[in-house]
């Protein structure tokens, strides 16, 4: 069985432009002529040459270049090639996920925080989420926020991706409503995170990002969990979320801490 030039261009998904350009090089022939050499014909078995001419193309090899290459090549020439190109494409890839990771975090909490109406407080089953948490380490030498904050954030850039949203976690909600200015931690919502805020009954909070909203919904959250006999069982999670790019004034604080129902004696 034979191709024609279209038929192998579509068959190989290469372009008939870039199969007519390897052929005016004299780097790709066809195996036969029909009809009084009025249509060149192709055999299938040459689509993996096709294939690995437009590999060389990618890697950097254009026209007179792929030509002199083609001519003078070995094997190990060959292998160099792919060898530098790999590594290229693997760092593209690792560059691409980063995005990837930053844009689906981004996305993820956005879509969380429309769960919950504003000022609100509920009971909700959350799924796992992976986190990567970094200490705000306040021992040693009093240092400022901004430096303690620097160096959580430091850790992240180490260990994570930096670019996924951020927020603090407290090591218990007691700590978040009498302290809310002194987390134990910063928290990267980093897909790619091993360390996990664990699946469970949480008690949510939602409420603009401003102190007051923050200290009156933090209240409002304790007397909700009195109300209905709770009782916090980990640490307190802020996460911050943007639904828009207007700035920190568009900016929601969601505050999450798993709890469990308390067994009240008769």
């Amino acid at each position: 069985m034979y191709l024609r030039t279209s038929g192998l261009a579509v068959c190989a998904e290469i372009s008939l432009s870039a199969i007519e350009k390897y052929i005016s090089l004299g780097l790709f022939e066809p195996m036969a002529n029909k009809e009084g050499d009025r249509y060149r014909a192709f055999d299938p078995r040459q689509i993996p040459h096709l294939h690995m001419l437009n590999l060389l193309k990618e890697a950097g090899l254009q026209g007179e270049r792929l030509k002199k290459y083609a001519q003078n090549k070995t094997q190990q020439m060959t292998m160099d090639v792919f060898r530098r190109h790999s590594q290229m494409l693997r760092g593209e890839m690792a560059r691409i996920q980063k995005k990837l990771d930053m844009i689906e975090s981004h996305a993820s909490l956005m879509k969380d925080g429309t769960c919950a109406a504003p000022g609100g407080v509920a009971l909700r089953t959350l799924p796992a989420r992976p986190i990567l948490c970094c200490p705000i380490e306040r021992s040693g030498p009093r240092r400022k926020d901004i430096d303690l904050l620097c160096r959580a954030h430091g850790q992240i850039r180490e260990r994570g991706n930096p670019g996924c949203p951020l927020g603090f976690a407290y090591k218990e909600f007691l700590d978040l409503l009498e302290y809310p200015g002194q987390p134990a931690q910063l928290v990267s919502f980093d897909p790619r995170s091993s360390e996990t805020r664990p699946a469970g009954e949480y008690l949510v909070g939602t409420a603009p990002n401003t102190s007051n909203d923050v200290k009156s919904l933090s209240r409002r959250m304790f007397v909700y969990a009195m109300q209905n006999e709770l009782e916090f069982t980990g640490p307190a999670y802020a996460a911050y979320i943007f639904d828009t790019a207007a700035g920190p004034k568009e900016c929601l604080l969601q505050i999450s801490v798993q709890v469990n129902q308390t067994i009240q004696g008769n």
